[in-house]
């Protein structure tokens, strides 16, 4: 419920010790080959100064095993943020309020370089996935909840449905016979 996300929050953060720079601030950045596009919840200041990227999220904090791959969203934010101001925040954080809890990441160049270089793979795989025309489904207990199943049970592959339209600027444009459009910058 709302009302209780709402009271959790402040349970979180003193909303008056807090600094905003932006909120649902919308970026687009050139990461390595790849231009990116994204809304940032909160870009702040903390006490000394030092930028931060905050993420607010509704469902509850991963488990500490999987906390890392939840913070690649707001470290790709981050790289976004230094280009856009010249300079790297100092942590990013995801402020979980179901609990409340403060998942918080301290930032480096050296992990940026590691953030940059793994979204120009990311985009490379698209690129190649776009020439060939593969787009296979990794298949997970997640899809159960999909409603493309072929009759004998098993999961459509969609790569024959897709089209795939590209410009000159680097945007991919996937469409497909689905009632939804997928964009990747």
């Amino acid at each position: 419920d709302a009302e209780a996300l709402v009271r959790r929050y402040f349970d979180l953060e003193d909303p008056t010790a807090v600094e905003p720079i932006g909120l649902e601030l919308k970026l687009e950045a050139t990461v390595g080959r790849a231009t990116v596009r994204g809304i940032i919840d909160r870009l702040e200041r903390d006490r000394e100064g030092r930028l931060v990227v905050s993420d607010y999220k509704t469902g509850r904090a991963p488990h500490p095993n999987y906390q890392a791959q939840r913070m690649a969203g707001v470290n790709l934010y981050a790289l976004m943020v230094a280009e856009h101001y010249g300079e790297l925040p100092a942590r990013v954080q995801l402020l979980h309020l179901q609990e409340p809890v403060a998942i918080v990441a301290h930032t480096s160049e050296q992990q940026a370089r590691g953030v940059e270089r793994k979204t120009e793979a990311v985009w490379d795989a698209i690129g190649t996935a776009c020439q060939r025309g593969e787009f296979r489904p990794r298949v997970s207990k997640l899809c159960d909840w999909w409603s493309f199943h072929g009759p004998d049970g098993n999961y459509f592959d969609m790569s024959g449905e897709i089209s795939v339209k590209s410009n000159t600027q680097g945007t991919v444009t996937i469409l497909s016979e689905l009632p939804s459009r997928i964009e990747v910058w």
